[in-house]
């Protein structure tokens, strides 16, 4: 099972090796080469404001998650230096009453053979807000980077709103770059297929949304912390 260190508001969590290096009294990361890491925010009342330099072969698996009922910012940039530099990144953001979020990601594949991929996942419910600014940019000589990106959302009321702008900027030839989006409300059929075994509507709508942010809480790996998660996630989602 993965470790992790007790975490507070806003704090970044970083395991599996301590090869790296935090400039004291702000959030930029030197990820060292050669290292595995793994990165954690989880956050409901500040900004939070990612920055990462990732070095030759070095894979970082960034894991962000906001369940907020305010107004707030999630601002991530990562910059692969060096071949080999991958990032896996998934964000997982749940607004509600009159929270309004604006996700602003930015991936710079800066050289040849680097890596990345960005999974973001959104529930928007009462009259919450939230914007989501997906990039990636694919640098001219970058030839041979890997760059994916996707965005799926829930919207629980009429009066809540997604909006979602995916960027491919790509100045060479020789890559694989791809990004989708898929947005809607609570499916019918999974509704109607978990109230026929006797639950009421609201325990599958419970039911269907933690499903739907169950990636990045099984990648968390933690029982401890992913069971806190699911806790206050439920109990905002009441």
């Amino acid at each position: 099972m993965k470790e992790y260190l007790p975490l507070n508001q806003n704090d970044l969590v970083i395991t599996n090796n301590q090869n790296y290096i935090i400039n004291e009294g702000t959030n930029n990361i030197l990820v060292k080469s050669g290292v595995v890491t793994n990165l954690l925010t989880y956050n409901n009342l500040d900004d939070v404001v990612l920055n990462l330099e990732v070095e030759k072969d070095a894979v970082v698996n960034v894991y962000q998650i906001v369940n907020t009922t305010k107004e707030m910012k999630l601002i991530e940039k990562v910059n692969l230096q060096d071949q080999g530099a991958t990032v896996n990144s998934i964000v997982v953001l749940l607004g509600t009453l009159d929270s309004v979020i604006d996700s602003d990601i930015k991936i710079y594949h800066n050289t040849n053979h680097t890596f990345s991929d960005l999974k973001v996942y959104v529930v928007a419910k009462d009259n919450a807000k939230i914007n989501l600014d997906n990039n990636a940019y694919i640098k001219k000589n970058s030839f041979g980077s890997i760059a994916h990106q996707g965005a799926k959302g829930l919207n629980l009321s009429k009066n809540a709103t997604i909006l979602v702008n995916p960027n491919l900027y790509i100045d060479e030839y020789d890559v694989m770059a791809s990004h989708g989006v898929a947005m809607g409300s609570l499916n019918k059929d999974d509704l109607f297929y978990l109230m026929s075994r006797g639950l009421t509507v609201e325990e599958a709508s419970h039911i269907v949304i933690m499903g739907f942010i169950e990636p990045i809480l099984v990648a968390i790996d933690n029982e401890e912390l992913t069971n806190t998660i699911r806790e206050q996630f439920k109990q905002n989602l009441e």
